[in-house]
């Protein structure tokens, strides 16, 4: 779908000095489309675009490499062209930072990264994890609890880290029992 003056008048409503999209929308609340056409130019599968891209482009023509599309009434359902500004990455993280916006969940998200990438544990906190899994424990919670990614309790049960470290069904552990 290429998004049109008809299209936007089918998925949106007006609410105030917005036209709120009502048609599909992201995890993160943003309205998107499917768009064949930039599918076809690009010639990969990059096919799911943002509306507000969309309406920027037919207006106003293509958005320069590093920069954003950022709406100046901070409504992220907002379809309309007059509430559109370009802006690089930087100044579109100081316009939300001043409206109190990057509180959000991808800054909450990637804040909580980061301190987890700091995050290690030794060969006897491997032999915990191994042995609150075999007791039952989700992972998740586990990965909570210590600060660490998922991925890194997944990789320890597993054995593809901490291969020096006993897991819980070995001869050790059975002695124990």
């Amino acid at each position: 779908m290429t998004v049109t003056a008809s299209t936007i008048q089918r998925f949106s409503t007006a609410a105030g000095g917005c036209r709120l999209w009502t048609g599909s929308v992201s995890q993160d609340g943003y309205p998107y489309v499917y768009d064949a056409d930039r599918r076809a130019a690009l010639g990969h599968g990059k096919s799911m675009v943002a509306v507000r891209r969309c309406v920027w482009e037919k207006a106003r023509g293509p958005i320069p490499a590093g920069r954003v599309v950022v709406l100046t009434c901070r409504n992220r359902l907002c379809v309309v062209r007059a509430h559109m500004v370009l802006m690089t990455h930087g100044e579109a993280r100081t316009f939300a930072a001043e409206a109190g916006a990057y509180e959000t969940v991808a800054c909450k998200v990637s804040q909580v990264a980061n301190a987890r990438k700091r995050r290690k544990l030794d060969a006897a906190g491997a032999e915990r994890v191994r042995a609150r899994v075999a007791a039952g424990e989700k992972v998740a919670t586990i990965a909570d609890e210590l600060g660490v990614f998922r991925s890194v309790v997944d990789r320890i049960v597993a054995g593809t880290t901490y291969r020096h470290v006993a897991a819980p069904n070995s001869s050790v552990f059975a002695m124990v029992a």
